[in-house]
């Protein structure tokens, strides 16, 4: 034979043989992970499932699971199995020491299966048979079969469950969905050749422990549509966004919670994972920025974000929703950025139109400030407004009106901005979707309530990636509200019976970063037990300072301007005043000559971050320095009895006004060094007051709210003028407070209050009445109060009825 001839010979007989190879060789090396059908959404696999539950039973999240009544059921069905099974363990052997796999299957638009997969071992068969037979005797079980595409397909049932099952080469399949086994039979007959792993060989091979709590295989492309059947009709995406195409975790269970670690993969399709592609991963440099009550944040990192964008637009556009965006002046928009903005939603009492914030930094202030005051600009020639600008707190904001600048740019992503509030904040650009969110967020900034100095969130962020591309951080604390209206009427049942136990796992974070083109991903279910209560002998005294006299007023805890640490101002039965600080000691006592009265405020009289206190008695204004000396022309003595005071600082630039009532309904405004101001000398409404006169400010617009105590409501202007539809006649008394909900206008932004009998009014900065409703009264001797949380953002009705409490919502 000619040597070309024997080469090809050779050649044809290297390639069958490797056919008859890889042919007989799939044959013989049946895995149980063949058998799952590559329409599973989640793969849960483990070599030790029952050790692994056993671990969790004697774990510290188990004293919150164990309330749940999901998991006591499958503690107890796990002991009764063992128990039909022969005792001595033999349900260990069985699902112990071999790959069980747990596979879940959306089964419906609101539904989800799951199936399960378990190796029989060499005694398994008998194991099985004899749990199978002592199931039917004891649990009262009827077996039946039927013949499914040549499979035999048993079932199992009673009066309240069914069972199907089939067993093929030595492995167990079983689920209480009959089609779901139907899917696994069709997988067969089909030879495989659509089963989980074929669709999603990335997946395969992944590193892992052997002593962590098993690995979770994600098929990305059926995560949202599981996804949706848990929401609500409204809230569903329909697929519509595409994470990944397949994630593996590798799970571990500690006394903090879940840590999964893994990889995401990329497929065929765009997806949220290759917009970052060819990108380095970047540090999370804005914990200062976000404020503690943020329910739920996105951040993006990118070494090029304008890269990034152009990733995005494709992503977007090349999706099930066809997004409509502005390309042309979003690459503009990019061009000014530097490597990593956030979007946060926070705690919101309207879940419907949450307050929204957005941060960027910077690489061109100037450039973004330009852009941005051109857009705004521009509506002017189409409108008869004037430009929108406030001061507040010596920062700029300014308005792009009636328009979603972000969602303009990058999509339905970045939703909830019907306007656009910006600022700069040094090298960042800040949006919010309202005035007052944009005020808020400045208050908290500069008040160091950030994650930043929350203790909590640091110790949280331990466990995450140090370097990102995409992180979505939610706390439950925050977002309850937010996430449970989402929910079809089941989970929602399910989630609001289980609350206390879900919120104890309150912040969950998920990562995705970058490296060489390889997205290593994070995902960290973090549990924090919050304490229902605190026993008497738990509680540990930090500090003891045993005062002569007994206190006369509740002490006031204020902030030293100095240090930065919290220090008690308090008063005794002889009106002497004292500043109590953290190490058992008086720093200063001085007498009053009087009882301090109402609230207590500290305030920078001379602007150089030096605090005083503010503080009133039945007819005089003290203001004291942290040393307790008086300051300026202070005390300031009034020939009337005071009612009530209360601080006003506008636009947070500490030009401090004081507004002071009498017993006969007088209001009188001073400023800081105590002169009367015009308008206010005094401003009389001849009726006592029913509550705390406050401020409210929208739209850079200042009003003092009145509310009196026959019912009417003023809204003054700073000058004391009647806004337009003040007064407003409730009809009803008014003896609790008037809770205010701001929105983006005067139309939008509403008052509630609610008299002693019950009636709810509801009315807005126009002076419109929304509504009177009744509230339910068990009787006739049923009263009824409105009650703020401590930081003005939400409230309750709490109904009393000769001592017995209730709440309402």
């Amino acid at each position: 034979m000619k040597r070309p001839e024997w080469i090809f010979v050779g050649v044809l007989a290297l390639v069958a043989s490797w056919f008859v190879y890889n042919y007989f060789s799939q044959k013989n090396a049946f895995k149980e992970w063949d058998l799952v059908p590559s329409n599973a959404v989640l793969v849960y696999e483990s070599e030790s499932v029952i050790d692994t539950w056993n671990k969790l039973v004697t774990s510290e999240e188990w004293k919150t699971l164990e309330k749940v009544d999901e998991f006591v059921q499958m503690n107890k069905s796990l002991q009764l199995l063992d128990t039909l099974s022969g005792g001595n363990g033999q349900l260990a052997y069985v699902l112990n020491n071999d790959n069980v796999l747990i596979s879940a299957h959306v089964t419906s638009q609101n539904s989800f299966g799951v199936m399960f997969y378990i190796p029989l071992k060499k005694n398994g068969h008998d194991a099985f048979l004899n749990l199978l037979i002592n199931a039917q005797k004891e649990l009262k079980f009827k077996k039946k079969q039927r013949v499914y595409q040549g499979q035999t397909i048993y079932e199992l049932g009673s009066t309240n469950s069914k069972l199907s099952y089939i067993v093929y080469k030595n492995t167990l399949i079983l689920s209480k969905e009959a089609f779901l086994v139907e899917d696994v039979v069709r997988n067969i007959q089909d030879g495989f050749n659509n089963n989980f792993r074929r669709t999603y060989p990335m997946l395969s091979g992944n590193p892992s422990f052997t002593s962590d709590e098993g690995n979770l295989y994600v098929n990305g492309k059926e995560l949202p549509l599981f996804a949706d059947s848990f929401l609500s009709i409204k809230s569903k995406s329909y697929g519509s966004t595409l994470l990944a195409a397949a994630l593996f975790f590798d799970l571990a269970v500690n006394e903090n919670g879940l840590l999964a670690s893994g990889f995401a993969f990329e497929g065929k399709e765009n997806s949220l994972i290759s917009t970052f592609k060819d990108q380095q991963a970047v540090s999370f440099n804005l914990n200062n920025l976000i404020p503690e009550n943020t329910a739920i944040l996105e951040h993006f990192g990118s070494s090029s974000l304008p890269i990034w964008y152009e990733e995005w637009v494709r992503f977007n556009k090349s999706g099930k929703q066809k997004e409509q965006i502005d390309e042309q002046t979003g690459k503009t928009f990019m061009g000014f950025m530097g490597k990593e903005m956030a979007l946060a939603t926070l705690q919101s009492v309207n879940s419907e139109n949450p307050d929204k914030i957005y941060i960027a930094e910077l690489s061109d202030k100037e450039g973004m400030y330009n852009l941005l005051n051109k857009m705004a600009e521009g509506q002017l020639k189409e409108t008869t407004d004037s430009l929108y600008i406030e001061g507040y707190s010596g920062y700029e904001i300014r308005l792009i009106d009636k328009r979603s600048v972000l969602e303009e740019l990058f999509g339905s992503s970045f939703k909830g901005f019907g306007s656009s509030y910006y600022m700069l904040y040094g090298k960042y650009l800040v949006i919010a979707n309202t005035a007052e969110t944009l005020r808020n967020w400045i208050i908290d900034i500069e008040d160091d309530r950030t994650w930043g100095k929350s203790v909590q969130m640091n110790t949280f962020f331990k466990d995450m990636l140090t370097e990102a591309n995409y992180t979505y951080v939610t706390n439950l604390e925050y977002s309850w509200n937010l996430i449970i209206n989402g929910f079809n009427e089941s989970i929602k049942n399910w989630v609001t019976q289980n609350s206390e136990q879900i919120k104890n796992f309150g912040l969950v974070a998920f990562q995705v970063s970058n490296l060489d083109n390889r997205y290593y991903a994070n995902l960290n279910l973090n549990y924090h037990p919050r304490p229902v209560s605190v026993a008497e002998n738990n509680v540990i005294d930090k500090a003891t300072i045993q005062l002569v006299n007994p206190v006369a007023i509740k002490p006031k805890v204020v902030r030293n301007h100095t240090t930065g640490a919290w220090e008690i101002l308090v008063q005794d039965s002889l009106n002497h005043l004292m500043l109590l600080g953290a190490n058992d000691e008086v720093l200063w006592d001085d007498s009053l000559k009087a009882e301090a009265r109402g609230e207590i405020y500290q305030l920078d009289y001379y602007k150089n971050n030096k605090l005083q206190y503010l503080i009133h008695s039945d007819s005089s204004i003290y203001l004291i320095d942290r040393n307790g000396d008086n300051v300026a022309n202070y005390p300031i003595r009034f020939n009337y009895k005071i009612n009530q005071v209360y601080l006003i600082d506008y636009d947070r630039s500490k030009r401090y006004r004081i507004l002071v009532s009498d017993y006969f309904g007088n209001l009188r405004m001073y400023d800081q060094e105590g002169h009367i101001l015009e308008g206010w000398s005094p401003n009389a409404f001849k009726t006592s007051l029913a509550d705390d006169i406050f401020h409210i400010r929208v739209r850079g617009n200042d009003r003092i709210v009145v509310p009196l105590a026959n019912g009417k409501v003023y809204l003054t202007n700073r000058r004391g003028e009647s806004a337009k539809g003040f007064p407003l006649d409730l009809g009803m008394d008014i003896t609790t407070q008037v809770f205010f909900e701001p929105g983006d206008r005067f139309d939008d932004s509403q008052f509630v209050t609610v008299s002693k009998d019950g009636l709810v009014g509801r009315f807005t900065m126009t002076g419109k009445m929304l509504s009177r409703n009744q509230l339910f009264k068990e009787s006739s001797q049923s009263t009824f109060e409105l009650v703020q949380e401590s930081q003005g953002k939400d409230f309750i009705f709490i109904r009393n009825d000769l001592g017995r409490l209730a709440i309402l919502t």
